[in-house]
């Protein structure tokens, strides 16, 4: 079993922690009267100026935070040093410091986190899409991006648990600027419908060129606008990476696959190998010695490749970098452990690639047929979408079919010289034509020499 909980004191080392935070210096009377009250504030995101609604403590009329960003007023205050400090609610953790200048920076977390299951998920998830600079204004808040909505809610359960209601979340849609008739309203009420937050927590629609997906209701970029709180995710976050309870692992993994993870089929559509996206050489070490703690032994390196490299190789497109996990042994693992569940559609990939691998055992391709015939009832349209992929041409078949046509034969170096790619590239889209019973092969002694399909 997981730890049932943890007390966040324990993890926190940079900062100072106590039952009162400094609000702000003060050289008069203690305030009398505080409360909150609603005013608004103008921002600038993503090129755009909207004025949002905040909260400030205040006493008699008197502005003693602006900005306030809690839903509570400290209900008890005292002069020390000369800082007003308020005392925070009993089930929380203030956390603070102070800067060269001497000004008070705090914010306030849960005293414990229950590590659940799914809360372990949802940091794994967090690891995975959080932004990571630390330089400049991304270095000033916690970032995450998803396009899935049950995605979004785990991710959301498990900053919940940290201390941070949704009122401190700031949510804005992100949509493809190649799609065509983008309509915001429609996508902020599907969001607001699949998850917690209404639509006062969202901001303007933001169309970036920069996002390939081309999802119906966009993305969602999620912001917290407070780098203590950041900092404390990314501690606990740690914690749970080094830990030696394997359960704890495991769901951690989970989080990490679904936000990370893919899945790669050979072109007779039998598992090749599962990879998982990182470009840090140290974040890269982290993650194979988890995932060496549950008996799963990861492979070769793929260091980022720009897409004129990712071309000559007959990759679709370029790649920040990877690392990849191929072999039985290890898939039986994948598959004990469930570590792709949380993404259907990645899980669906993984099940139809063993199904088609010989070398599975027959119990096992017995138990793979049984899951996947479960999956594919639950998420019949992901399913179909995977089938239709696997048949249909994709537009590097369709260049290589027309070269094939001019040249009526040609071999694998023939093709390669064609395309300007590897020789080993050109086999690997015949193979596939191949498979969908596009072109025929015939052997010419040690060649392997490649015709168009005749009916």
């Amino acid at each position: 079993m997981c730890e049932s909980e943890l007390k966040l004191r324990s993890l926190i080392s940079d900062y100072h922690t106590g039952d009162y935070i400094p609000i702000r210096s003060w050289q008069e009377d203690l305030p009398k009267n505080i409360k909150l009250e609603k005013s608004s504030k103008g921002i600038k995101t993503r090129g755009e100026h909207r004025e949002i609604k905040i909260k400030n403590l205040i006493c008699s009329e008197k502005t003693i935070k602006r900005d306030w960003k809690f839903n509570w007023a400290p209900n008890d205050l005292k002069l020390e040093n000369g800082f007003l400090w308020g005392k925070v609610p009993e089930d929380k953790l203030g956390v603070f410091h102070f800067s060269d200048n001497n000004r008070p920076f705090f914010t306030v977390c849960s005293k414990k986190v229950e590590l659940k299951d799914r809360i372990v998920q949802g940091l794994g998830l967090l690891e995975g899409e959080m932004l990571r600079s630390k330089n400049g204004k991304s270095g000033q808040y916690l970032s995450f991006s998803n396009m899935k909505p049950e995605l979004v809610n785990l991710a959301v359960g498990s900053l919940n648990q940290l201390g941070i209601p949704l009122e401190r979340m700031r949510v804005q849609p992100i949509a493809n600027t190649n799609v065509d008739n983008v309509n915001e309203q429609e996508i902020i009420d599907y969001w607001t419908d699949k998850t917690s937050f209404s639509e006062k927590h969202f901001v303007s629609l933001y169309k970036d060129s920069r996002y390939k997906t081309e999802a119906k209701y966009a993305s969602i970029n999620l912001k917290v606008y407070d780098k203590i709180m950041r900092n404390i995710l990314e501690d606990l976050i740690n914690h749970v990476k080094t830990s030696k309870d394997k359960k704890q692992i495991t769901e951690f993994l989970k989080g990490l696959f679904a936000a990370e993870g893919s899945v790669n089929l050979c072109p007779q559509n039998k598992a090749n190998y599962i990879s998982l996206g990182v470009k840090d050489p140290e974040l890269r070490n982290q993650y194979r010695e988890m995932l060496q703690k549950i008996e799963i032994r990861p492979g070769g390196n793929i260091d980022p490749v720009t897409d004129k490299e990712a071309k000559k190789n007959g990759w679709a497109r370029g790649t920040g970098g990877f690392f990849m996990i191929q072999g039985i042994k290890n898939f039986r693992k994948f598959l004990q452990y469930e570590l792709l569940t949380l993404y259907p559609k990645k899980q669906l990939l993984f099940l139809i690639g063993l199904k088609n691998t010989p070398s599975l055992d027959k119990n096992s391709k017995k138990d793979v047929c049984k899951r996947l015939d479960k999956l594919k009832s639950q998420h019949p349209k992901v399913y179909n979408s995977i089938q239709e992929r696997i048949h249909s041409l994709t537009d590097r078949d369709k260049e290589v079919l027309s070269i094939l046509e001019k040249l009526e034969k040609a071999d694998r170096s023939q093709i390669a010289d064609q395309l300007d790619i590897t020789p080993s590239s050109a086999s690997r889209r015949m193979r596939s034509l191949y498979q969908k019973d596009k072109v025929e092969r015939h052997k010419q002694g040690r060649k392997i020499i490649w015709t168009p399909y005749q009916d």
